[in-house]
């Protein structure tokens, strides 16, 4: 956490724009909260993240941490399974969308981002 906390510092002090937190998947981090309360206080920050595991206990806790300077950014690559499952695992699409619907009604402000693929790519 203070290695997060002097970056953070460090990208405010430098001007940054904004401070991403990616991964792998990022909800996977115990310690993750923390980080983007600290970022969040300072900068824009933004959580990459496929939203499968906004459920429960880590949402509870994203939600502690919810701030307007905060953005959850889903990779959600179509409007149906047969788009998205291809590449990110059978039945990860049903789990994605829960967890955009429950991410929504939590109030966070989210934003969706797609890999272009040869599954969605005419849609």
């Amino acid at each position: 956490m203070e290695t997060v906390r002097r970056l953070v510092d460090e990208a405010a002090g430098l001007a940054f724009e904004r401070v991403l937190f990616t991964g792998g998947e990022s909800l996977l981090l115990p310690d993750i909260y923390p980080m983007l309360a600290y970022a969040a206080e300072r900068l824009p920050t933004t959580l990459l993240t496929n939203a499968m595991l906004a459920r429960g206990a880590r949402l509870d806790q994203l939600e502690a941490v919810n701030h307007p300077n905060l953005v959850v950014q889903v990779s959600l690559d179509g409007g149906r399974a047969e788009h998205h499952d291809p590449y990110r695992g059978a039945g990860s699409w049903q789990r994605t969308v829960e967890g955009l619907r429950l991410l929504l009604e939590r109030g966070f402000k989210v934003k969706l981002a797609t890999t272009e693929t040869p599954a969605n790519c005419a849609h």
